[in-house]
């Protein structure tokens, strides 16, 4: 799913013009159609994590054209507890990445990762999204104190399971 845009995108703390257009492409290709089909009726807002890419200011004035979206400028501060990726996916990919062990070189540790986002699923994401909502209001409760604790199904699973 877009593979050859991010390599390409990622590598770069400044986005040159070319970088751009690939990035611009997988917004248009991959990643606003995907949020179009899964949520059918519009509703959804796009917000990225701090990359440079992400912050760079051809791609707000992209995405402010382009889809519902959060300006870098109304971004919380680094907040894992508020993002996706942070509470839930990196630990999951991680526990299903190493599964079968340690990849043995660079190429079969990439194909792996390739295997691993293949397998996640709509549902999946459905399910860690719907986490969302009482986060934010548990992070409005704490006044802005950390939170995973109360989330920590996941990681409390591979803790054990890194133990055992």
């Amino acid at each position: 799913m877009g593979g050859n845009y991010v390599q390409n995108i990622i590598a770069y703390k400044k986005m040159e013009k070319t970088q751009f257009m690939e990035l611009q492409r997988l917004l248009d290709e991959v990643i606003l159609p995907a949020c179009e089909e899964v949520y059918t009726d519009g509703n959804f807002v796009f917000q990225q994590d701090g990359a440079p890419s992400h912050k760079d200011k051809r791609t707000q004035r992209y995405l402010e054209e382009h889809a519902p979206f959060i300006p870098a400028s109304q971004w919380p501060a680094y907040s894992p507890d508020l993002n996706p990726c942070d509470y839930r996916l990196w630990a999951w990919m991680k526990q299903k990445l190493y599964e079968r062990g340690t990849a043995l070189n660079l190429d079969e540790l990439k194909a792996r990762i390739r295997e691993v986002r293949d397998e996640l699923d709509v549902r999946t994401i459905r399910k860690w999204l719907r986490e969302l909502r009482p986060r934010l209001q548990k992070v409005i409760d704490d006044g802005g104190k950390p939170i995973q604790q109360y989330f920590n199904k996941v990681c409390c699973y591979c803790l054990c399971f890194s133990l055992c």
